[in-house]
């Protein structure tokens, strides 16, 4: 199920952020790092769920998790790069999965980054959105439809 939480702002656009991730846990950690930071974030616990969430919160990154129950996230990355009002969104991968096949078949996909779970912290992973955020032109901080 997909669900939208409202932060306070910030003075600046309030971009948003979908996190696409089954374990329950980093869902609600990386949500809240990244509400700490001032983004508006949608969460989204299956491939399905996320496809719903792309097409209401509009999002201008993606974190997404490849194991997911109904759809995995290669499958909602094939989609998400078919849709004509979405296929621009950055993604960035976060998986357990750090196999060459996955990377390769991740990057034919055009992902921003490719980033391993265990080999990376909350605040390394922060810092990609703000990297990824810092120019974007996204319309009231969602892409336009």
């Amino acid at each position: 199920m997909a669900k939208s939480v409202a932060v306070k702002k910030t003075g600046r656009v309030s971009h948003r952020v979908l996190v696409v991730e089954d374990d329950k846990v980093l869902l609600e950690t990386l949500s809240a790092k990244l509400r700490r930071l001032g983004y508006e974030v949608s969460e989204a616990a299956d491939g399905i769920a996320a496809e719903a969430c792309v097409k209401t919160c509009r999002p201008c990154l993606i974190f997404l998790d490849i194991l997911l129950p109904r759809k995995s996230g290669f499958d909602f990355l094939e989609d998400l790069r078919k849709c004509k009002n979405c296929a621009g969104v950055p993604v960035v991968v976060l998986s357990q999965l750090g196999e060459d096949d996955y990377i390769e078949k991740a990057k034919k996909f055009k992902v921003a980054e490719y980033m391993i779970k265990a080999n990376h912290s909350l605040a390394e992973v922060a810092k990609i959105a703000e990297r990824l955020l810092a120019d974007c032109k996204c319309e009231q901080g969602g892409r336009k439809t």
